[in-house]
């Protein structure tokens, strides 16, 4: 550890700066920082009570320690290193910590700078009064899940996460497959995602669901191959949908005039 010209002190990788007016052992207000960026709302709320043992002041706590932590939490919201569930177990980290410095306050007669109002549309959900504890919390997990596991390498535990998972499959219609690819570039990503021209889905014969997909070119086999293949693999929808590919009209479409390597 080493302090800048500033008086800061230099805090390792994820941790921000902390500045105090008068010279304290930063040990306590670093791990809080880190408590809070990892969630552990138990070692979080330990720790706030470690700081008031060793005299800081609730606003030092607070501005130095909780809000510091969750600064970095939002860094990492921003670069897509953290999720919805990330930010939520910090923020229920952080609430227990307020809730063991809201004592402290009191008696030092501390005035509240002013109010936080926040509002829900009556019959939304975030109305906290539509959904006791015990549903509210099945349905984040539920939702939770079925984003999660609509990637290919993961695997939905349940029918409507694999509904979401295949449907998200099937916006590939004219080039807007999920398939990553370069634009402009010519390559069999680009060429066949551009050679998928409909998909719709219809009452099946041999399978109560068929997917039906009109190409142009059969460059867009590529796509039903790697991409619709591997997410219906493991959906668990496997045994209800046919999939059917056909090229639209008597010729192929030419998509590319050369190619060059």
């Amino acid at each position: 550890m080493c302090r800048g010209d500033s008086g800061q002190v230099l805090c390792p990788r994820n941790l921000q700066p902390i500045v105090l007016q008068k010279p304290v052992d930063i040990k306590t207000l670093r791990q809080l920082q880190c408590a809070i960026i990892k969630g552990n709302s138990k070692k979080a709320a330990f720790l706030t009570e470690e700081c008031l043992g060793e005299n800081l002041a609730p606003s030092v706590i607070i501005e130095q320690g909780l809000l510091k932590g969750l600064e970095v939490v939002g860094q990492k919201w921003k670069t897509y290193e953290y999720f919805i569930p990330n930010v939520l177990v910090s923020a229920m980290a952080t609430k227990l910590c307020l809730n063991a410095l809201s004592p402290a306050l009191k008696p030092k007669g501390i005035r509240p700078v002013g109010k936080a109002v926040g509002g829900a549309v009556k019959g939304d959900v975030h109305d906290n009064g539509i959904y006791e504890v015990p549903m509210r919390t099945l349905l984040i997990s539920e939702i939770l899940h079925t984003i999660i596991s609509h990637r290919s390498d993961d695997k939905p535990l349940t029918l409507e996460a694999g509904i979401v998972r295949v449907a998200d499959t099937l916006d590939m219609e004219e080039g807007r497959s999920r398939i990553p690819f370069q634009e402009g570039k010519i390559d069999i990503h680009s060429v066949s995602a551009a050679s998928i021209e409909q998909i719709s889905i219809e009452k099946g014969e041999d399978k109560p669901i068929r997917i039906v997909v009109k190409m142009s070119n059969s460059s867009g086999i590529f796509q039903l191959d790697e991409l619709l293949k591997n997410k219906l693999e493991g959906s668990g929808l496997e045994i209800y949908v046919d999939i059917d590919a056909s090229i639209k009209g008597e010729t192929e479409k030419k998509l590319i005039h050369t190619f060059r390597i």
